[in-house]
């Protein structure tokens, strides 16, 4: 799967939850993780991944903190 023109990883989440630090993002069926790039900070939750035919809605956005390796986009699947 190519995101802004990068490799990422995409977990299809079973029963639509996500556990994330202890909350649950119930409104997310796939989890998308791409190695941080500063081409890669402008991306917001009005944006969406192509992935194949499928269209996947950001709906929230997290980064590691400790280190800007990864950045994770939690999304839900638009039909």
């Amino acid at each position: 799967m190519f995101a802004a023109g990068r490799f990422a990883r995409i977990h299809t989440q079973e029963g639509r939850e996500i556990a994330n630090a202890r909350r649950v993002e119930a409104d997310t069926t796939h989890l998308v993780q791409l190695r941080y790039e500063t081409k890669l900070s402008s991306i917001t939750e009005k944006m969406y991944v192509l992935w194949g035919a499928r269209t996947l809605n950001i709906i929230r956005i997290t980064q590691d903190n400790d280190r800007t390796r990864d950045i994770s986009l939690y999304c839900k699947e638009a039909g």
